[in-house]
């Protein structure tokens, strides 16, 4: 973990897939170096291949190519444990002079070949925890570093229990992820087809103010939780019956009392969770199992992107249908929750904010006497312009003024946000002016 030359790891199957974790992200395709040590053999240096990276657990999956057979005879895992039993283990990651002591050591010797005793079992009371999400306790030892990130867990018979996740919270809570699980993340990398898997996503938002002064009666510790603002279509929020203004308490049983609170349990669920919902609604409390489904998007901006072209397929959808169709009015009504969210989105962030994040412009409103010297009517003089944006990209520069967008002519930001966010189509045109030329520009929406 410490160092990209030294790491732990398990490798998978016998067409070279490997799981680990990183210090360091590569790029896709970048060969690694990686020795190899099959028990009982001295190792074998090959190149692997970065494929992708689970955002929930940190596990990376690297693959080798044409690994020779001796290296492949991967052990089938043992059965689990029974709920609350503890069953012994041995721990391969420690170096020389750690041999057989179980203490924590920060040398980065390598290869990291020797084992220590450990304990574990099953995790059934963590949040996490679910017949999709085995999880196991290490429960000794009790200390760990992060140079034993990712040792390997091996029953007495030499079969495979899993991997070492250490913990980086602080709290050493450290888990040993069985090898169905690292199977199932494998699988997951491989079928995404992207560089990062990304966590869970419930498809509820939450509002930007207290919850508990909206409650006529005093809430117990129990009973306070999120305040659903929105529950996006066909999300899993919405398949397992929640409603806006709905109290979401808690998630498998963790609680909520924040927006905060419900985003950072999110990041920490895999994709694929069973979960139960515990929802106050009105004086009823209910309880909503939900199957959670991979987040669309991992940043704002790619999050803000998805709900346009979501609202945009659901319009063009209903379009496609005869008016006395019912699943038109369901995809106008779909249609309008996207709008209604997204309203409440770019009503709440300053037009500055706004236009940085969605086409990496800054600027600021010309001024009569500025106007006379750039020889433009008014408009936005761009002041910064992020490279990789959508205006740079289609060719604007810095020192550019924006005077219209479509048909509409822009004063200042925020009539520049509500011009570019009002705009129909793929396409928005622009008039900018230049050095006192006037320029045609398209960009994507």
């Amino acid at each position: 973990m410490q160092t990209t030359s030294v790491t732990l790891g398990l490798l998978l199957d016998q067409e070279g897939y490997i799981v680990t974790r990183l210090a360091n992200i590569p790029a896709p395709n970048n060969p690694l170096p990686l020795t190899i040590y099959p028990a009982g053999t001295r190792g074998g240096q090959f190149q692997a291949i970065f494929i992708g990276m689970d955002s929930v657990t940190g596990f990376c999956l690297l693959k080798i190519e044409n690994l020779p057979a001796h290296f492949t005879n991967i052990v089938t895992a043992p059965p689990p444990p029974p709920p609350g039993v503890q069953r012994p283990i041995q721990l391969w990651g420690f170096n020389p002079k750690q041999r057989g002591s179980g203490t924590p050591g920060v040398l980065l010797i390598k290869p990291r070949l020797f084992t220590s005793t450990g304990m574990i079992k099953k995790a059934v009371d963590d949040f996490r925890y679910s017949p999709s999400n085995p999880l196991f306790y290490l429960t000794s030892p009790t200390t760990l570093t992060p140079v034993q990130d990712c040792s390997v867990a091996v029953e007495k018979d030499g079969s495979i229990t899993g991997l070492v996740a250490y913990d980086t919270s602080g709290e050493e809570t450290h888990f040993v992820f069985p090898l169905s699980r690292l199977q199932q993340l494998a699988a997951m990398i491989i079928a995404h087809k992207r560089i990062v898997v990304p966590h869970a996503w419930l498809g509820a938002t939450s509002k930007g103010y207290d919850p508990h002064a909206l409650v006529p009666n005093k809430l117990t510790a129990t009973e306070r939780g999120v305040l659903i603002a929105a529950v996006f279509p066909d999300s899993p929020a919405e398949t397992a019956g929640m409603r806006p203004n709905d109290m979401l308490l808690s998630i498998s049983g963790r609680p909520l009392t924040t927006g905060a609170d419900l985003s950072s349990t999110l990041r920490l669920l895999p994709a694929d969770s069973e979960v139960t919902l515990r929802v106050r609604r009105g004086n009823e409390f209910k309880i909503l199992p939900a199957r959670l489904a991979p987040a669309p998007a991992l940043d704002a901006k790619q999050q803000i992107n998805w709900m346009m072209g979501q609202m945009e397929d659901y319009e063009r959808r209903a379009k496609q249908l005869p008016t006395d169709d019912p699943n038109r009015a369901k995809n106008e009504s779909k249609a309008a929750a996207f709008r209604t969210i997204l309203g409440g989105i770019w009503n709440a962030a300053p037009p500055e904010v706004w236009l940085r994040l969605m086409y990496g412009v800054e600027g600021t409103a010309v001024t009569p006497q500025l106007a006379k010297y750039l020889s433009a009517p008014g408009g936005v003089l761009i002041s910064t312009l992020n490279a990789s944006g959508k205006l740079a990209q289609a060719g604007g520069k810095v020192g550019d003024v924006i005077v219209k967008i479509g048909e509409q002519t822009i004063a200042d930001a925020a009539s520049l946000m509500q011009a570019l966010s009002s705009e129909k189509g793929d396409q928005i045109e622009i008039v900018l002016v230049r050095q006192g030329q006037a320029i045609n520009l398209t960009i994507a929406k």
